[in-house]
């Protein structure tokens, strides 16, 4: 079985959570505007 890593960031303490999850080959930096957007008012996790 491969190795992989898998990085995951994590922001806000509202609630409820959110999840962005991206497709092949992305990153989670891709969410960027969106984490900025719901972080104040959700907790919010993506990978």
């Amino acid at each position: 079985m491969s190795e992989f890593r898998l990085s995951v960031f994590r922001d806000g303490d509202g609630a409820p959570p959110l999840v962005f999850v991206h497709g092949l080959l992305c990153r989670y930096q891709d969410w960027r505007h969106q984490l900025d957007h719901f972080a104040p008012s959700h907790r919010v996790l993506a990978c």
